[in-house]
């Protein structure tokens, strides 16, 4: 909590693993859990919420798998994919978010299933120009910009 920058971090040239299990992350001056380089963990039942940017942000080449996260009132979205991060998302809820509840930037991909993303301040789930995640049936209800929101 009231970290300076997130308050879970896994960061790896290598294929860096673990488990983050059911931590509170919150009021973080960055995000709740930050995944980059090449590292692939299982984040599972974490609680992420008011961070000053998303709940968990997936960087650069990293991937793994996020099931059962609850992404709430964070400054950004509830989970950022960004660069060529390629996650498994699943069964994760992301709700009143400032910006979207999934947000998929530059290249990134994975897979995008049975998340609920509800009354976020943009979009249920964004999709930038370039980003080709593969989304499954998700629960998309009552995002102000929209529910799907594919460039």
């Amino acid at each position: 909590m009231e970290n300076r920058r997130h308050g879970v971090c896994y960061f790896s040239e290598g294929k860096a693993s673990g488990t983050a299990v059911r931590n509170i992350c919150s009021q973080n001056e960055a995000s709740g859990i930050a995944v980059g380089g090449q590292a692939q963990p299982q984040l599972e039942g974490n609680t992420c919420e008011n961070n000053t940017y998303s709940g968990i942000a997936y960087l650069e080449s990293a991937g793994g798998v996020a099931r059962q996260n609850v992404c709430r009132q964070n400054g950004h979205h509830g989970i950022a994919v960004q660069g060529q991060a390629q996650p498994q998302l699943e069964s994760n809820t992301c709700e009143n978010n400032k910006e979207s509840g999934i947000a998929y930037f530059g290249s990134a991909g994975g897979t995008a299933r049975n998340n609920s993303c509800r009354n976020n301040g943009r979009n249920g789930i964004y999709v930038k120009k370039g980003a080709r995640p593969d989304l499954g049936p998700n629960i998309l209800q009552g995002n102000r910009g929209g529910d799907l929101n594919a460039e």
